[in-house]
């Protein structure tokens, strides 16, 4: 094998390694019942499957819903009427991003400074006061994202 494809191979392994040591760190924040960052979304691949059955999603829970993660901000009961897309209240939405890094805006997610995030095919970076639950996409919100310079 040469070198080339032997350092891509290490890399890509590295790479998964550490995508999986990061969502078994999001798992254990969470497993307290704290916030997992904004852009913890970079794992939600590896979380559970939401699904309707009827057990209590437990404040802090993490999971994966129609290729978005969320994470539970109270305790809520899983059944079709409270999923992650409809009971919007009850969860922060956790968008994963591409490959370059820049998240796409989701109703209901957290930004953080220095986050990128897609809105109609224009990326905004959070430059200032990050918003909680953001209802709006960064467009809209002119104190806490710019278009992005790159």
């Amino acid at each position: 094998m040469s070198d080339i494809l032997k350092n891509k191979d290490i890399t890509i392994n590295h790479i998964r390694n550490l995508k999986k040591q990061g969502a078994k760190l999001t798992e254990s924040i969470s497993s307290i019942g704290e916030d997992v960052p904004p852009t913890a979304g970079i794992f939600a691949e590896s979380w559970k499957e939401w699904t309707a059955d009827g057990k209590t999603a437990k404040k802090g829970s993490l999971w994966l819903y129609k290729g978005v993660g969320y994470q539970a901000r109270t305790d809520i009961q899983k059944i079709e009427n409270y999923s992650p897309d409809k009971a919007t209240n009850n969860y922060a939405a956790r968008p994963i991003p591409n490959a370059e890094g820049i998240y796409p805006y989701t109703y209901n997610m957290d930004s953080k400074i220095g986050m990128l995030i897609e809105e109609n095919g224009v990326i905004y970076e959070c430059y200032a006061s990050p918003v909680t639950a953001m209802i709006w996409g960064p467009s809209q919100i002119p104190a806490s994202f710019r278009v992005y310079e790159g």
